[in-house]
């Protein structure tokens, strides 16, 4: 995923737990709705998850 230059994104990865989600460079906010919410920056970021999402 590719944020542009000078910006901000949330993004929400479908998770049980956090600890399921594996974010280089992102900050975890919250858990909200079956998501861990991460907090980035400009630039290209890669997120990896285990574990079988709820849903």
């Amino acid at each position: 995923m590719s944020i542009p230059v000078n910006t901000t994104a949330q993004i929400w990865v479908p998770a049980r737990r956090a600890a399921d989600v594996t974010a280089r460079g992102a900050r975890l906010l919250r858990m909200a709705d079956g998501c861990a919410v991460f907090a980035v920056g400009s630039g290209t970021h890669h997120f990896l998850t285990r574990g079988r999402p709820r849903g």
